[in-house]
């Protein structure tokens, strides 16, 4: 969740996003927030899969 901060203050500097996109909104926050979680839930069960030498697999 601390990542998804920058991430928005990185989108201030593209000039499209700035116009079209809330980022000043809490609910696009959250929305970055819940999508960085996800994608690291994925990447750590990767990553156990293959320390436990299994063939990694999406739903377990």
């Amino acid at each position: 969740m601390i990542l998804a901060v920058p991430l928005v203050d990185l989108c201030w500097q593209v000039p499209a996003l700035e116009t079209y996109v809330p980022l000043e909104s809490q609910w696009f926050l959250f929305g970055v927030g819940c999508v960085v979680t996800a994608g690291f839930v994925l990447v750590c069960g990767w990553v156990e899969d293959v320390a436990a030498r299994r063939r990694p697999r999406l739903l377990p």
